[in-house]
C-alpha cells in the first residue's frame, strides 16, 4: 500500500564462506566442551581440510575419522571457521547460510545458535542422535536459513557446526556449509513485467521494487508525537503499527485508516482517535487486500489513557493472543475511553478488557459470533447510553463484568440475543456492587441479567420485556431490585442453586411491577431467598404480607412498548422509597425508547373462536400484525391450548391476519382472504385455558388465558367470536376483551365484494362436512353458511371458478360432476332446476372433494 511496482531486480550474491572453504574439525569422539561454540576457543590442535566433509559416501573432499570401530562409531563430530564481515555487507547485505547434513546438525554463529535440523528441541550432549536417518538424494540437500544481521560483527567472527549420527552403527557422515550475502545495492534490472519468468538452474534473489506513489503511509513504528490530519486522509498501513511507550498518536476528525489483512494496530504509549458526528475517524480493510479482515486495536500496558470518540471500527478480527486478545478492540492493563464508538461489522467480539479501567458511552455493539459484545475482567467498567444487539449464536451475551472493581451500567438498550444461554447482562466471578440503573432488555432468549458466583449488583428503574427470565440469580448472588418493569418475561425474577454445592440467590424486590409472566411470576428453589414487597403482579400472586397487589396495572399501550400508568392503575404511588411512596414500575421514559429503536408492536392473538355450542364450525386462533412491517412467521409454533406449527414462508403482512384451526377444509375459509393454517392437534376448551404463542427462538411472543371467570361469557356460545378490543391493549386481561359474529370477522372486504358480483353462480353445497349425503344447490337464492335459521344449515358459499378441475374447461350447466381434488371424475348427476340437488358420498372414504356446476366450482370434506 501506498507504492507502486517499478520492475523486477535481480540481487548479486556474494560469498563469505565459499564452496570447498577450509574447515577446523574434531572427529575424536571428546566433547569440546561449552566454549567451542565462541570464537576465542583455541581449536589449534583439531585438524582441518575442505568441505565437503565426512565419509561413507565417496563424494567427500576430506575424510573425517569415526573411532576404531565401523559398528560403533562416534555420534558427533564438531566443525569451527571464522570468517570476515566488512562494513560494507553489514550494511546493504541480505544474509544466508545453506547447510548439507547426514544426519542432523546444530549451527552456531558468534555463540549463538542460529538453525537446528534433524535435532530434538532441548540441550544437547555428544551423545544425542539425530531424530531420523538420511539416506538418498536427501542425503545432497542444502537447507537455506536467513540470518538476523545483528548477529554479525563488522571484522571477525566464526560459525561452528555439530553433525550427530542417527545411530553408532550409521554408515557414513556429511557436512557442507556456505555462507552467503546478497547485495540489493548492486541489483541490476531484469524485467518490467509484473508476472516474469525466471530459470531457477541454482539460488537466485530477484527482487520486486516500488516506488512511492504519494499515498500518505503510517509508519510501522510511532516513537514520539504524531498527527494525522484529513487533508492527507485515507491513510494506509503495511504491517503491524506499534506506538511506543510514551508516544502518542492523534487521528483528526475524517480520517479513514486502511489495514492490511492480518495487520494490528499495538498500543503501548496513547492513541488519541478524536472525531466528530459528522466526519468519523474510520479503521477499516483496506479494500484492495484479500482476506476480508485485518488483526485490531491492541492495548498493552498503556502509558496512558487512551481515547476513541466517534470512531467506527469496520472488519477487524483479534489481537494475536487468543486469550486476552480475542476482539476487535482488546486492553490488557491499559486506561480506554471509548465515545461514540461503532462496531457492528467485525469478525470477533468487539470489545475485551483486562485488568484495564474502561469507559463506553453513547456507542452502538453488535456481532455475529459466539461470545461478549463487551467483557471486561480484573477492571473496572462504566458503560452509558449504549445499544446492543446480539445474534443466534450460543453463549452471547452483550455485557459481561467478571470480578470487576467498580461496575456502572446505565440507560442502555439490549435486544436480539436469540441464542442458548445468551444473557443480557452477565454478572459472574465475584464482581460486587454492581450498578444497573435505567436499561432496557428487550427479545433475549435466556435472560435479562445473570448474576452468580457471589457476586451482587442492584438493579434499579429497568424495563425488561419478552425475555425467557428477566433477573436470575443464582450460585451465592445477591441482588436488590427497585422500580423496574416485567412484561412478557417468563419467570421475572429467578432464584436457584445451578452449580451443585454452591448455594442458591438471593433477591429483594421491591416497588416493581411483573406482569403477564407465562411461566411464574417469581421462583426461588429450597436453597434460595427472595422477598418481594410494594410490587404488583397479574398472573400469579405475589407473596402476602409485604403490601403486594394482585390485577391489572392499567398499562397505557403495552403492545406499543408504552407501560405508562393509567391515572386508575393500583400501582401508582402504591410503592415505597426512602423519601415516600412512588410508582410502581420503571419510568415511562423507558418504554418509548424501544419504540423509538424501530421496533413495531408484536405480532398477537387478537381473535379466537372456541365453538362453545359445538356447531359445525372450525375453532380458530388468529393473529394479527399491528406493525407496519411485513413479519416472517416461520417456525414459530403454538405450544398450549393446542399445539400448531407454521409453515415456512408464512408472512403476514401489516394490519394482516393469520388464522390456525382445526380444521383448515371447512368451508367458512373461503372468504377470509387470509393464511390459513391447520393446527396439529388439540381443542380450545369451552371453560377457558392457556394459549401460547412462541417465534422462532423459543421466546413467548403472546400468552394469555381465557375464562369463564373475567371474559365475556357471549364468546362462549353460538357463533361470537372472542375479538381484541384495540390491538394497544394487553390482550391477556379479559376486560379488553369483546365479542363478534363469526362471519363478519373471518370474511375479508374483497371476498365479500367477489361474492357480490358473482352472486347468481354461486354454488352452496351442505352439510359440510359430511358423512355421505349432500345437497347441491346453485343460483340467487343461495343461503349464506352463517345463516342459522335457512333451511341449509351448514351451507357453504364458493365463488365462481374458486377451484376449477384438473383439464380445466367449462361443463354443461344441466349437470353435477363430483371429482376427486385432483379432478378424476366420479359421477356426473343431473340437477334439478326446481331445488338442491343431492349426492352420496358415503362410498368414497374420507378426504377433500370437488363439485362442479359449470364453471362453478366447490369443496366438500367427507369424515369418516
Amino acid at each position: 500500500p501506498g507504492y507502486d511496482f517499478g520492475g523486477w531486480y535481480e540481487v548479486p550474491r556474494e560469498w563469505i564462506i565459499p564452496p570447498g572453504s577450509v574447515w577446523k574439525y574434531n572427529d575424536g569422539g571428546t566433547d569440546p566442551g561449552a566454549s567451542w561454540v565462541l570464537p576465542g576457543y583455541d581449536d589449534s590442535s583439531w585438524s582441518q581440510g575442505e568441505a565437503e566433509l565426512g565419509y561413507g559416501d565417496n563424494d567427500e573432499a576430506t575424510v573425517v575419522g569415526y573411532g576404531p570401530h565401523s559398528s560403533d562409531r562416534y555420534i558427533t563430530t564438531w566443525f569451527r571457521k571464522p570468517f570476515e564481515v566488512t562494513r560494507e555487507q553489514l550494511q546493504e547485505g541480505r544474509f544466508f547460510i545453506h547447510l548439507l547434513k547426514d544426519d542432523g546438525a546444530v549451527v552456531y554463529l558468534n555463540g549463538t545458535e542460529i538453525a537446528r535440523a534433524n535435532i530434538p528441541c532441548g540441550e544437547i550432549a555428544a551423545g544425542t542422535l539425530a531424530e531420523t536417518g538420511i539416506s538418498g538424494t536427501t542425503e545432497e540437500v542444502f537447507i537455506t536459513w536467513r540470518i538476523d544481521p545483528a548477529l554479525l560483527n563488522e571484522g571477525s567472527n566464526l560459525i561452528a557446526a555439530e553433525v550427530h549420527q542417527n545411530a553408532a552403527s550409521s554408515s557414513d557422515l556429511s557436512f557442507d556449509l556456505r555462507f552467503s550475502c546478497y547485495r540489493p545495492d548492486r541489483a541490476t534490472f531484469y524485467s518490467a513485467d509484473r508476472t516474469a519468468r525466471a530459470a531457477m538452474t541454482n539460488d537466485r534473489y530477484l527482487m520486486a521494487a516500488f516506488a512511492p506513489n504519494g499515498a500518505c503511509v503510517v509508519p510501522e513504528v510511532i516513537a514520539g508525537e504524531m498527527t494525522l490530519s484529513a487533508d492527507c486522509s485515507p491513510y494506509l498501513v503495511q504491517g503491524d503499527v506499534l506506538i511506543m511507550e510514551h508516544a502518542t498518536l492523534r487521528i483528526d476528525p475524517g480520517v479513514e485508516i486502511r489495514m492490511p489483512g492480518g495487520g494490528n494496530m499495538f498500543v503501548h504509549g496513547v492513541l488519541e482517535a478524536l472525531g466528530t458526528n459528522e466526519a468519523p475517524v474510520v479503521f477499516r480493510l483496506n479494500p484492495h487486500e484479500a482476506g476480508g479482515r485485518w488483526g485490531g486495536l491492541v492495548f498493552r500496558n498503556t502509558t496512558g489513557t487512551s481515547t476513541l470518540r466517534h470512531v467506527t471500527v469496520e472488519d477487524a478480527w483479534e489481537g494475536p493472543d487468543p486469550v486476552l486478545e480475542k476482539a476487535a478492540i482488546s486492553c490488557f492493563n491499559a486506561d480506554l475511553v471509548m465515545d461514540h464508538l461503532e462496531i457492528v461489522q467485525v469478525h470477533s467480539n468487539p470489545v475485551i478488557a483486562r485488568y484495564s479501567d474502561i469507559t463506553l458511552t453513547n456507542s452502538t455493539l453488535h456481532s455475529e459470533v459466539t461470545g461478549d459484545l463487551i467483557n471486561v475482567k480484573y477492571g473496572n467498567g462504566f458503560i452509558e447510553n449504549c445499544r446492543f444487539t446480539g445474534n443466534g449464536t450460543p453463549d452471547n451475551d452483550a455485557i459481561d463484568y467478571d470480578e470487576t472493581g467498580t461496575g456502572i451500567i446505565r440507560n442502555c438498550i439490549i435486544t436480539g440475543f436469540h441464542g442458548f444461554n445468551s444473557d443480557g447482562v452477565d454478572i459472574g466471578e465475584g464482581a460486587r456492587n454492581v450498578e444497573i440503573d435505567s436499561i432496557v432488555v428487550y427479545d433475549v432468549t435466556d435472560k435479562g441479567i445473570s448474576l452468580g458466583q457471589s457476586s451482587s449488583a442492584t438493579v434499579s428503574n429497568s424495563l425488561f420485556v419478552n425475555c425467557t427470565m428477566g433477573v436470575a440469580v443464582k450460585d451465592s448472588g445477591n441482588v436488590v431490585i427497585r422500580n423496574c418493569t416485567f412484561y412478557g418475561t417468563g419467570i421475572p425474577v429467578a432464584c436457584y442453586e445451578k452449580n451443585v454445592g454452591l448455594a442458591g440467590g438471593n433477591a429483594r424486590v421491591v416497588s416493581s411491577i411483573l406482569s403477564n409472566a407465562s411461566d411464574g411470576s417469581y421462583l426461588a428453589d429450597s436453597k434460595s431467598g427472595i422477598r418481594i414487597s410494594y410490587s404488583l403482579s397479574d398472573n400469579t400472586p405475589l407473596p402476602e404480607g409485604d403490601h403486594n397487589l394482585f390485577g391489572n396495572p392499567l398499562f397505557a399501550a403495552p403492545s406499543y412498548f408504552d407501560f405508562g400508568l393509567d391515572p386508575s392503575s393500583p400501582a401508582i404511588l402504591s410503592g415505597i422509597s426512602p423519601g415516600g411512596p412512588v410508582d410502581m414500575g420503571s419510568p415511562e421514559h423507558l418504554g418509548a425508547l424501544l419504540s423509538g429503536e424501530g421496533f413495531g408492536p408484536p405480532v398477537m392473538i387478537a381473535q379466537l373462536f372456541i365453538n362453545g355450542s359445538n356447531l359445525d364450525r372450525a375453532q380458530y386462533i388468529m393473529l394479527y400484525n399491528p406493525s407496519t412491517e411485513a413479519m416472517d412467521l416461520s417456525g414459530w409454533t403454538i405450544d398450549k391450548g393446542v399445539t400448531a406449527e407454521i409453515p415456512d414462508g408464512t408472512l403476514i403482512q401489516p394490519g394482516g391476519r393469520v388464522f390456525i384451526t382445526n380444521n383448515s377444509f371447512h368451508p367458512m375459509w373461503e372468504s377470509t382472504g387470509s393464511p390459513v393454517i391447520h393446527w396439529t392437534t388439540g381443542r380450545l376448551s369451552g371453560n377457558g385455558e392457556s394459549v401460547r404463542l412462541v417465534d422462532r427462538h423459543g421466546l413467548v411472543a403472546d400468552y394469555l388465558v381465557y375464562s369463564e371467570d373475567d371474559w365475556p361469557s357471549a364468546g362462549f356460545q353460538g357463533d361470537e367470536a372472542f375479538v381484541l378490543t384495540d390491538a394497544a391493549l394487553d390482550n391477556h386481561f379479559g376486560e379488553n376483551w369483546t365479542t363478534g359474529n363469526l362471519f363478519g370477522l373471518i370474511v375479508s372486504e374483497r371476498s365479500r365484494e367477489t361474492d357480490r358480483a358473482g352472486e347468481a353462480e354461486r354454488l352452496s353445497i351442505w352439510p359440510n362436512p359430511t358423512r355421505g349425503i349432500i345437497h347441491i344447490l346453485r343460483g340467487t337464492i343461495t343461503p349464506a353458511w352463517d345463516e342459522q335459521d335457512s333451511g341449509f344449515p351448514g351451507g357453504w358459499i364458493a365463488s365462481p371458478g374458486n377451484r376449477p378441475a384438473a383439464g380445466g374447461g367449462e361443463t354443461d350447466a344441466r349437470y353435477c360432476d363430483i371429482m376427486t381434488s385432483e379432478g378424476i371424475l366420479l359421477q356426473r348427476l343431473r340437477i334439478n332446476p326446481a331445488g338442491p340437488a343431492e349426492a352420496d358420498l358415503s362410498g368414497y372414504g374420507p378426504g377433500l372433494y370437488l363439485v362442479r356446476i359449470g364453471s362453478s366450482v366447490g369443496k366438500v370434506v367427507v369424515m369418516k
